[in-house]
């Protein structure tokens, strides 16, 4: 059973490198109570890539070009699969920094193996192109929820981008208020997407303590340090 198991997994790892007509052949040699398992690898000829998308329409945010330098797999390239799985995430973050908050991907792998190619399908489907709407902040109030929109990197009103989202969050943690930071796009089908922006306070109050010690020919030193910070006092900021 373990001589079959290793077997599949020997074959599983030529597909995921393209080698689609992968063939392992094992077999055993018994000496007494030892056991010799012995894999035979015919790996062939190694796929090529061919990339097909669909689903962009004419919008010239998203273009079949903005598409291809976002998957470092050209095509006529060896076929790798662990390249082509890490770049889902940026394929669907090309769609929604052009504003189609609400776009969906498909992607399969097919393989060709009579021509040796291994066609990496990507079908969108964008929904509509969309805006940033209200902005609702929880968790603070009066200057500090001032302080929090101020940090935002969108206002309603402009094209949705999810780098927008990431670089306000990025903003409000390096503003050094807050232990927890959450922006949360609507989730629903309309083009005007609110966004709930939750956080957390963080502890207030803060305090250091340190020492240190020196020596050399004619002294001896000893010193001690200690601070104390407390944030939003006496007012919010």
């Amino acid at each position: 059973y373990l001589v079959q198991v290793d077997a599949d997994r020997i074959r599983g790892e030529y597909l995921r490198q393209g080698y689609l007509g992968i063939d392992v052949r094992s077999r055993v040699e018994r000496s007494g109570d030892a056991a010799d398992v012995i894999y035979t690898v015919e790996e062939g000829q190694r796929a090529t890539t061919k990339v097909v998308v669909e689903g962009l329409g004419n919008d010239p945010d998203l273009t079949v070009e903005k598409v291809r330098a976002t998957l470092p797999l050209a095509d006529g390239a060896p076929f790798d699969y662990a390249t082509y799985d890490l770049a889902k995430e940026p394929l669907m973050r090309v769609a929604e920094d052009a504003g189609y908050a609400h776009a969906r991907l498909d992607t399969t792998v097919y393989a060709d193996r009579a021509n040796h190619v291994a066609i990496v399908h990507l079908d969108y489907q964008l929904g509509p192109k969309c805006t940033f709407g209200p902005v609702e902040v929880t968790g603070v109030s009066g200057r500090l929820a001032e302080a929090v929109r101020d940090r935002l990197a969108f206002a309603p009103g402009e094209p949705y981008s999810t780098a927008a989202v990431l670089s306000s969050q990025r903003a409000l943690y390096a503003f050094g208020r807050f232990s927890t930071v959450q922006i949360t796009p609507d989730e629903g089908g309309s083009s005007v997407v609110g966004v709930k922006v939750s956080v957390s306070e963080g502890t207030r109050h803060e305090v250091k303590l340190g020492g240190g010690a020196g020596l050399d020919p004619t002294a001896y030193e000893i010193r001690a340090r200690a601070g104390y910070s407390v944030a939003g006092f006496p007012t919010a900021m």
